[in-house]
């Protein structure tokens, strides 16, 4: 692989670092702009940053149980609507992010001291993060299941609407200025993320305040089940706790499968712990056994 770095300051005493790398894995220029909000990239010399495109140190990525815990959350809105749909409205612009990645539609790359939580850096990712996409896809699915399904309440289908647009407003509080809000334009972001004690313990935070929302929203169902979905919270939080100092192959295309299965094994296991429904016409909303609707 052929690595060509390029350093310049600019006439505002901003730093730019340039990398342009010619191999097997991708070919990509990367521009890295260092301001206040983080000075630790001022620091990184340009052989650091070739260094991490080949040797990424994964410190997690988007929010992850964050968004879980939303989805976990907003059970109590609709006891009908299964946990794992849940799980799929609130991680989808992830699994789109994941997806795109794969097609070369968007791109990801690893940077070491981006941020101190984790050397993410997100180069390119305008469909899938970016504010008016996630307007654009809530309304989207929002209009699809109005059409395929005219019996869904308007209150359900708004629920999809906040499970999907929650994605962007809590990545928006740990990410350094780059989640788009027009497309590619327009980036913000309060860098929590290099705060690495709060920005896990928010995140820790809303997971908790989540699940305990909907184990008590679920009260009624079987012990099994509830001891079931405690287990896989508690695996999710190992998870994210181990992103603190795992590392992943040199490849993003490997990084990126990894993190679409996991998410896809929590998603169905969600599907499966959550079967259950609203027995018709109970008053009190007893909750059976049965198989929930989305």
């Amino acid at each position: 692989m052929k690595i060509k770095a390029l350093k310049r300051k600019s006439k505002k005493g901003k730093l730019y670092i340039g990398i342009e790398s010619h191999g097997s894995l991708c070919t990509t220029l990367l521009l890295c702009q260092w301001r206040a909000h983080s000075p630790v990239l001022s620091k990184i010399t340009p052989e650091d940053i070739a260094f991490q495109i080949g040797k990424a140190v994964y410190g997690g990525i988007a929010m992850f149980i964050g968004h879980y815990g939303v989805g976990f959350a907003l059970k109590k809105l609709e006891k009908r609507m299964s946990l794992g749909f849940l799980f799929i409205l609130v991680m989808l612009p992830d699994i789109l992010l994941y997806i795109f990645v794969l097609l070369g539609i968007e791109k990801v790359s690893f940077v070491k001291g981006i941020t101190k939580a984790n050397p993410l850096y997100l180069i390119y990712y305008p469909f899938s993060h970016s504010l008016i996409s996630n307007i654009l896809l809530a309304l989207f699915i929002f209009i699809a299941f109005r059409l395929l399904s005219p019996s869904r309440t308007p209150f359900r289908l708004v629920i999809v609407g906040i499970a999907v647009l929650s994605h962007f407003f809590l990545d928006f509080l740990v990410h350094i200025p780059d989640m788009p809000i027009l497309f590619d334009s327009m980036k913000v972001g309060l860098g929590l993320w290099n705060n690495l004690p709060l920005s896990y313990s928010i995140e820790t935070a809303i997971f908790v305040s989540g699940f305990l929302v909907y184990i008590f929203t679920v009260k009624e169902y079987r012990t099994g089940k509830k001891i079931g979905i405690s287990v896989l919270a508690a695996i999710m939080l190992a998870i994210n706790f181990s992103t603190l100092s795992g590392t992943v192959p040199p490849d993003v295309n490997i990084f990126v499968i990894s993190n679409l299965a996991v998410n896809i094994v929590i998603i169905g296991l969600a599907f499966w712990l959550d079967d259950v429904e609203i027995e018709a016409g109970n008053a009190a909303g007893t909750i059976t056994s049965g198989g929930s609707t989305v």
